[in-house]
């Protein structure tokens, strides 16, 4: 065994050599090879953590933090115990929130679905409606023409076009919101069946994009209601980025596009947990982009939480043009629609279903839901029967 004494030696000699000779006579020797590669591999180690420090810091400021409430979808800028919108408790959660780009949604998917590749490079652009002028930034609306793709389609109900303001709006997009159960799923499966049955001709039909059910079991319900399913195209997929390829890339584009719903779909822009408020958003907005790029309009179901608000940030109902209630009772089959928000008609209109086994039929005669039997037979006394206007009835 080496001893200890040995050792001291050794580095004693070494040292003499050093400072008698200097840091030339190093040169003549074995040990200078391998101090220059012990001074290299220090060097290179060195080199390799500054890297790793700076892609840290980079990918840290990429994903900023942000802190956002569950209950109301508030956004704030640091945590707290209480949501003061809400009042709600433990509510607020911390998000890491990818940077914004202008281009969420790939130009070239933007491009492909409206048939601009190679007439017009719009790469980078990242605007949502696409112009055919030179100058995208300034454009006198008094030059603006009324184009043929926003016109109105009409739905299969005279309720919900009455609603809706004369039916859907080329290019919109509409949030379909209300309990578990009452009918949003049913209501928009209709939808897609009376579109595609129009649509037959023109060679534009429905997508339905669902990240709830399995093909087999919208197809089972699509033929308990006796439904239209020829024309109806369906997704059941949670990746948005991948189902807006697929559509871009028919031969031709649907003219509606139904996603049951936004709270179960997801982005690869995040990385947030789906039905996040993060992911709710990018989604959302990804969606609303390629709706005004192509002039698709496009329907969106909304769960909502136990207050009735819309699950998810407050943000999602400024974006889309239409906010749509669907109400009801457990011991009635009436279903109300409500407007909350509309861009293209009144809010103070009502819509009046009934569900029965062929789906959501309209009521056409809504008054006659609030004259019970006794007050109209009867004439039991105390009651009083009055006419109050609701919208344009």
């Amino acid at each position: 065994m080496i001893q200890l004494s040995h050792i001291v030696f050794a580095f004693l000699s070494f040292y003499y050599v050093v400072i008698s000779f200097g840091p030339k006579s190093l040169l003549h020797s074995n040990l200078y090879p391998v101090a220059c590669r012990i001074n290299t591999r220090s060097r290179q180690a060195h080199s390799m953590m500054l890297t790793r420090c700076r892609a840290s810091a980079k990918s840290t400021t990429d994903k900023a933090l942000s802190f956002f409430c569950d209950s109301c979808g508030a956004e704030m800028i640091k945590w707290m115990g209480r949501c003061p919108h809400c009042k709600e408790w433990n509510t607020i959660k911390e998000f890491k929130q990818v940077k914004f780009s202008p281009s969420s949604l790939d130009p070239r998917t933007i491009a492909k679905a409206s048939g601009m590749i190679g007439s017009k490079q719009i790469a980078g652009s990242g605007r949502w409606i696409i112009s055919e002028s030179e100058n995208s930034t300034l454009i006198p609306m008094s030059s603006i023409q009324q184009e043929q793709r926003f016109d109105r389609l009409p739905t299969f109900s005279k309720e919900l076009d009455r609603v809706l303001g004369g039916g859907l709006v080329k290019g919109s997009v509409s949030l379909v919101a209300g309990e578990p159960g009452i009918g949003k799923s049913t209501l928009l499966l209709q939808l897609a069946s009376a579109l595609a049955r129009r649509n037959v001709n023109a060679g534009s039909g429905v997508v339905y994009l669902s990240g709830e059910e399995n093909p087999e079991q919208i197809a089972m319900r699509s033929k308990r209601l006796n439904l239209y399913a020829d024309n109806t195209f369906l997704i059941c997929d949670v990746d948005i980025d991948a189902a807006l390829s697929n559509i871009a890339a028919m031969s031709v584009l649907p003219s509606v596009i139904i996603v049951d719903s936004i709270q179960t779909v997801r982005s690869a822009n995040c990385d947030n947990a789906i039905g996040s408020v993060t992911q709710i958003r990018e989604c959302a907005a990804k969606l609303v982009q390629f709706a005004k790029a192509t002039g698709i309009a496009v329907v969106l179901v909304g769960h909502v939480t136990k207050s009735g608000d819309v699950a998810g940030p407050r943000i999602l109902e400024h974006m889309v043009d239409t906010v749509l209630y669907m109400e009801g009772s457990e011991q009635m089959d009436y279903r109300l629609v409500k407007s909350q928000k509309n861009r293209f008609g009144s809010i103070a209109e009502v819509g009046v279903f009934t569900m029965s086994e062929e789906g959501m039929t309209d009521v056409l005669n809504p008054s006659e839901l609030f004259l019970t039997s006794s007050a109209q037979n009867e004439e039991q006394e105390g009651s009083a029967v009055v006419i109050i206007m609701e919208g344009t009835r």
